[in-house]
């Protein structure tokens, strides 16, 4: 026999240390009785008050705690078969691995604020199956479509400036790479999340978005980084910082494009947040996938063990219930005289 919650049998001690205090302190009183009262009265007293009963209404309560608590502990034991089927979309996550991702205008800095919210995103998903696409100058599905998020986080390691070679933005390729993903022909149950600062470098953006309409696939894009603009560091081996410059010598200020992430989602019927540090756009994100129409992703047949705490509960009510109704004292009927039968 299982338990679901084993460390409530824990209580059982305790039970056992107050059923011996019990049965203890009824035999001092018993005895401090003898001693206060004359043998003649001390035979009529045990007579009515009949000793045995108190030990056994003890032993009753004492059952009836331990078979509340392992009640409690939730005893398993049997099987049962139960189909479950798992219900959702399908949700490819392309996050901008580009050096602008480096820009510092959200700590501590885009890409790493990116990752977090892919992570964050991995916790909150259910019965969805989710797929990995980092992009810079290129794209590649970095992991398939699965719904074991565990090992979706393992590839967030992965996702530094240096996972693709080829430099750029490249927002074209991602949606591209990202619409072949999808493993159904149905143009329903597609989305796709857009982590990026929107400064697409290369690619015709508007023709993949269209193309991506054309699929079914619904793009939800998250700017990462600020309109303003900011600097983008880059460090030696040394540690020392310096700033990426143009051909002319200028320091290059990275800005958030939101009208170009806006534009992509408004085509597809997606939406365009803007990252902040509460990350309450990924809260709205899981709200409008919810009213999506779901398909069947995984249907299996598993096995699980039968909840029994019924048959001890019940048996503590019972136990419960005869202490209850057990009389104190023994009723003892007057004996009959021949004065009295005359």
């Amino acid at each position: 026999m299982d338990f679901a919650r084993p460390w409530l049998l824990l209580i059982l001690v305790a039970i056992a240390l107050l059923a011996v205090w019990l049965v203890r302190a009824s035999r001092r009183r018993s005895a401090a009785l003898a001693e206060f009262a004359s043998a003649d009265v001390w035979r009529a007293v045990r007579l009515h008050a009949a000793p045995g009963r108190e030990t056994a209404r003890i032993a009753l309560v004492t059952a009836a705690l331990t078979l509340m608590v392992v009640a409690l502990a939730g005893p398993q034991f049997g099987t049962v078969f139960e189909e479950v089927r798992r219900r959702g979309i399908d949700i490819v996550v392309a996050v901008d691995v580009s050096k602008s991702m480096l820009a510092e205008d959200l700590a501590p800095n885009r890409l790493e604020k990116a990752k977090h919210q892919l992570s964050s995103l991995l916790d909150q998903v259910r019965g969805d199956r989710v797929a990995v696409l980092p992009f810079a100058g290129q794209a590649f599905l970095l992991c398939p479509l699965t719904l074991d998020y565990s090992a979706a986080k393992l590839y967030l390691s992965i996702l530094d400036v240096n996972a693709i070679p080829t430099p750029g933005t490249n927002i074209t390729a991602a949606i591209e790479t990202a619409t072949e993903a999808y493993e159904s022909v149905n143009r329903k149950h597609k989305v796709m999340l857009l982590l990026t600062d929107g400064e697409s470098t290369v690619g015709d953006v508007e023709k993949a978005t269209e193309k991506a309409k054309e699929e079914g696939v619904v793009i939800y894009t998250i700017g990462i980084g600020s309109p303003e603009g900011v600097p983008i560091p880059q460090r030696d081996e040394q540690g020392n910082i310096s700033y990426v410059k143009d051909k002319s010598g200028q320091v290059v200020l990275s800005k958030l494009d939101e009208t170009q992430l806006q534009k992509i989602a408004d085509t597809t019927g997606g939406k365009y947040y803007r990252s902040s540090y509460g990350e309450l756009e990924l809260g709205w994100f899981l709200e409008e996938i919810e009213k999506m129409d779901k398909k069947d992703l995984k249907s299996q047949v598993i096995t699980r063990k039968r909840e029994r705490f019924f048959v001890f509960a019940l048996a503590a009510m019972m136990m419960l219930a005869v202490e209850a109704a057990w009389p104190e004292r023994r009723v003892c009927r007057p004996r009959r005289t021949d004065e009295d039968a005359a």
